[in-house]
Formats: structure tokens, sequence, C-alpha cells
């Protein structure tokens, strides 16, 4: 995921988060990033596939199973998702409105994301490496939206910024009861 802060598409035509998982945790070095919400995450993802099983590194892309890494390959947006804002004051409340592109009830997330940051391996196959983590989710709020004139709105509290290295934000809203985003936006700090 690393390679993906080099590219001119980051930010305008995909939002990327990384969500660690802890059932690897069992090897002897537990992830410090990971979390039993991140797993359930994926396994609610991995059984709305319709697979038994759930890996890693696993891929999501607008809310499917993507096994092609290439950047080339990553669809454009559309357009069609309607148009989503956010704004963030005092680096504390994220301000969010959504014009949908068609009527339903929405949840906006806020994923605070950590850029640069490393973990010693202390065991399991990758024991004795250093590992460089980039838009890692370090906390994760969700909120439902309010509906107003035609437009979904939420404030949501950002989640506490005290990361090494670079800190980034990604917003995102879903459908009410359903983890695929339906239109993201996000940027570094």
């Amino acid at each position: 995921m690393s390679t993906l802060k080099a590219s001119p598409r980051l930010w305008k035509d995909f939002v990327p988060v990384a969500f660690h998982v802890d059932y690897w945790d069992g090897l002897g070095w537990p992830d410090r990033f990971a979390s039993k919400a991140h797993t359930a995450r994926q396994r609610a993802y991995a059984a709305a596939w319709g697979s038994g099983t759930v890996y890693t590194p696993g891929f999501v892309l607008d809310g499917r199973e993507w096994q092609d890494r290439s950047l080339e390959r990553i669809p454009k947006p559309d357009g069609a998702a309607g148009l989503l804002s956010a704004t963030i004051r005092d680096r504390k409340t994220v301000a969010v409105t959504y014009a949908p592109s068609r009527a339903g009830r929405w949840e906006v997330h806020v994923a605070v994301l950590g850029f640069g940051m490393n973990s010693d391996v202390k065991a399991g196959e990758n024991s004795g490496r250093k590992l460089l983590h980039d838009f890692v989710v370090l906390a994760h709020e969700a909120k439902a939206m309010a509906l107003e004139a035609g437009s979904a709105r939420a404030e949501i509290l950002m989640p506490a910024l005290g990361a090494e290295g670079q800190v980034g934000v990604a917003v995102w809203v879903t459908e009410a009861g359903k983890p695929q985003p339906v239109q993201a936006v996000g940027g570094n700090l």
C-alpha cells in the first residue's frame, strides 16, 4: 500500500485505509495496530462475498474483493455516488455533508490514518523484519447522518491524534447497516 502515496490519483480516485486484523496475533507477535473490530469487519466482507475464509492481505475496492493490485486497473469514479464534503475544525470535529444521488439512510465513518509507522517483528513468518505501515487505521468512529433539505449531515468527534509520523484522515459514507462505501474523501493533515 505504501506505493499508493506516490500516485497522483490518491485522494481523488481512491482513499486507502488499512484495517489491521488480529487473527495472526497468536503466532507470537501481536500487531499493535490490529483489533477484534477490524477482524469482524473483514469477516463481514468475506461473508458478503460468500467466502468461508479470510486472508491477508485482503484488498477491498468499493465493497468488493479486489485481487488485482495494479493502480492502472483501479477504475476511476463515475460521479454517480453523490457529493461528499468534510471539514475538520480545530483537529477535533469533522463536519460532513453528503448530497446523495438517491434516497437512503446514511452513516458517516471517520478514520485517523498513520503513515511511516514502523514495527519490529519479534516472531512469526516476518520475525526479525522491520515493517513499514502506511494508511494504517489508528482509530475509527461511525455515526448515523441526519437528513436535512435533501442532504445528509453529521458532525463527529475525530478520534485523538497521537500518532508517530505523518497523520491523515479518511471519511466515507455507507448505507445504514452496510459496510460498503458509497462515497469517500481523505487527505493528509
